[in-house]
């Protein structure tokens, strides 16, 4: 009885061993409603922010975080004279608290947002880094960079539809890149209270 009994369990083990391991999910962000800042841009180009705020804060609320409206955002930091991103994303995290209430920011640095011409073609570059800290210790929670690029290619055009078509299609696909790049971004980020919910 006691070899049967010492077998199971052999076996029992032998079996557990060979088992897939289960990955163990990342721990809970401690915040439920998050304010986005404006994206700081470390590039030449003044013209990012209506493009990319939005993004950032509807792909972020679809992880299940209540994020603080972008227009209402601007309004109250442009109410205090503050219309510079960078000014912006220098002030504390706990002082922000103070104002809108929020669990936790969003910084947001734009690297690359840039588009390259070439003879048949032109290439779109969108590079992102972002962090989270807690509002209340100003303790990172998050961190994430990405860099994403788009290649177009057009031949056999004449010269003039080349052209247009080189330009038009750089100038509309910002939009999406940085979108794909913000949804990468907030896949490594744990779901929300609000997950599923909308």
């Amino acid at each position: 009885m006691k070899r049967v009994a010492l077998a199971l369990s052999f076996l029992l083990g032998f079996l557990l061993s060979c088992a897939p391991t289960v990955p163990v999910p990342p721990e809970p962000i401690p915040a439920r409603t998050i304010l986005v800042l404006p994206p700081e841009s470390l590039t030449s180009n003044t013209d990012i922010l209506e493009t990319l705020y939005p993004i950032i804060s509807k792909r972020l609320a679809q992880r299940g975080y209540y994020c603080i409206s972008p227009e209402l955002a601007l309004a109250i930091f442009n109410a205090n004279n503050m219309n510079n991103a960078g000014r912006i994303n220098s002030v504390p995290p706990k002082k922000l608290l103070e104002i809108f209430g929020a669990d936790a920011v969003l910084k947001t640095k734009v690297t690359e947002w840039s588009s390259k011409y070439y003879v048949v073609g032109a290439s779109v570059n969108v590079g992102l880094s972002m962090d989270l800290y807690t509002a209340k210790s100003d303790a990172p929670i998050w961190s994430r960079q990405e860099h994403r690029s788009s290649e177009t290619n057009i031949k056999d055009q004449r010269i003039w539809i080349l052209i247009d078509a080189i330009l038009h299609s750089a100038l509309e696909k910002y939009e999406p890149i940085a979108d794909s790049a913000a949804i990468s971004m907030f896949q490594s980020i744990p779901p929300g209270p609000l997950y599923g919910t909308h």
